[in-house]
């Protein structure tokens, strides 16, 4: 666990990189990820190492049905496509986001096969739409958040994981898997909880650590229902 002074030192920084957000050029920036560029602009979280490891292990199958949830910039829903499924919906709170997805869905020619759509965790999915897999990239830490961009960095009283957990088995075929993310500054133990206590078991299936201080260490876990 880290020590306050590391807490209040990568709250600092996350507050300077929000800061770098609101203010990004007009036009945006281009951002290499695991080798692919995307395109990111301004008031969009820009993809960093925290989902790497989850990229480098999951497991999506050609035939899956994908939801990403909470895809920001639309990383990791475009990523999904390039293994080959069936169907990928990517979903966010920020509207900013849902109109960036869309330019990077195009740019990387996927417009028939990734749909991208507003959605507050399920809340605009079809009650009765299942998934072979769903991607959450959620915020690691329970603070309170002002805005949609904020909200990218923090989870205001866990209110994305609390429904996360609560709805996820309507949308999650019985052989699905949940991929997600946590970090050695997150609640960790708290998703770890509420993934139990919804009847999944958690594997950790990589990891990535930081090289600058306070030391940083991504998590990314494949949860399955018990």
């Amino acid at each position: 666990m880290l020590k306050q002074k590391d807490l209040l030192a990568i709250t600092k920084s996350q507050k300077e990189k929000i800061d770098e957000f609101r203010h990004m050029p007009k036009q945006g920036i281009k951002v290499k990820y695991l080798g692919k560029i995307f395109i990111v602009k301004p008031n969009v979280f820009i993809p960093y190492a925290d989902s790497q490891a989850l990229v480098k292990k999951w497991k999506i199958n050609k035939n899956d049905t994908v939801l990403d949830i909470g895809t920001g910039c639309g990383v990791l829903a475009i990523f999904a496509a390039y293994s080959g499924v069936k169907q990928v919906i990517a979903t966010d709170i920020n509207q900013s986001a849902i109109k960036n997805a869309k330019i990077n869905v195009k740019l990387h020619k996927f417009t028939k096969k990734v749909k991208v759509q507003y959605s507050d965790i399920f809340s605009n999915i079809d009650k009765n739409k299942k998934f072979d897999v769903i991607i959450a990239n959620l915020p690691f830490r329970d603070k309170k958040a002002k805005d949609n961009i904020e909200a990218s960095f923090w989870d205001t009283d866990f209110k994305a994981h609390k429904k996360l957990f609560k709805q996820i088995k309507k949308h999650l075929n019985e052989n699905g898997r949940l991929y997600t993310t946590q970090s050695n500054y997150g609640a960790l133990s708290e998703t770890k909880k509420l993934a139990r206590e919804a009847g999944f078991k958690v594997k950790l299936i990589g990891k990535m650590v930081g090289s600058k201080k306070p030391l940083k260490i991504f998590y990314a876990y494949e949860l399955t229902k018990k």
